[in-house]
């Protein structure tokens, strides 16, 4: 899956860029030491990147960077970091990178720049099997979402009516709903479809069909180059 994948990731390019051409030239220089990348990442985002038992970081886009940074032939450092603090720390200049299945939204568009999407997803409501909630029926009900994503937006934007609580990560958005304090959960598909496969989620199901919103179009990682121009990233690659 890597290989058709890569060309859509390679081209990297910034907002608001501190580095110069002339910044990339120089860098070029020294082309026998390997660049170092800081990238960002949420962990507990399964399949995406998440962690083991030993603490590890693992999943599809841990493999994505590796794959990546092995064609650079850069030395890539992976950080993890909470959901929402990912835009904010980036443009602190604490990373140099995100990989982080992210909707391509106008918002964030303003002020980080993304990579070509590569897949796309949908939205689905998560309930206990035999519970007839349904998604046109949500007024009133506690409803599990986790922060700043497109499906917590589509909740506040479609159905305010609804008794939103919004967690830190979709781990604690799983707990709240398998211990019932709430009733649902609208998730993304992939990551939802993922959690109902575990034992966890053995008990629950998609209500409805899967919601498609403008905004369910999804990319890898954007960057903000600080340390190098786009063109001494792509003669990296090359």
């Amino acid at each position: 899956m890597l290989a058709p994948l890569s060309a859509a990731m390679l081209m990297l390019a910034g907002c608001n860029n501190s580095a110069t051409p002339e910044d990339g030239a120089a860098a070029d220089t020294t082309a026998d030491a390997p660049m170092n990348i800081k990238i960002a990442t949420e962990s507990s985002y399964k399949p995406f990147s998440y962690t083991d038992a030993d603490g590890k970081l693992i999943g599809y886009e841990i493999e994505l960077v590796d794959a990546l940074c092995a064609q650079m032939k850069a030395k890539c450092e992976v950080i993890s970091q909470d959901w929402d603090g990912l835009i904010p720390g980036l443009n602190a200049q604490k990373f140099d990178a995100i990989i982080a299945g992210m909707s391509i939204t106008p918002e964030r568009k303003e002020v980080v720049e993304f990579t070509d999407p590569y897949f796309h997803t949908g939205i689905i409501l998560i309930g206990k099997k035999g519970d007839d909630i349904r998604v046109d029926a949500l007024k009133g009900q506690p409803i599990a979402s986790q922060r700043s994503t497109v499906a917590s937006q589509y909740l506040q934007d479609e159905h305010a009516d609804a008794d939103i609580k919004l967690y830190d990560t979709q781990d604690n958005a799983y707990l709240d709903l398998t211990s019932g304090r709430v009733r649902a959960m609208m998730s993304d598909k992939v990551t939802g479809i993922d959690w109902l496969k575990t034992d966890a989620g053995k008990d629950y199901e998609v209500k409805g069909q899967e919601i498609s919103t403008d905004e369910d179009a999804w990319v890898s990682h954007f960057v903000k180059a600080i340390h190098w121009s786009l063109s001494s990233i792509k003669r990296w690659l090359n």
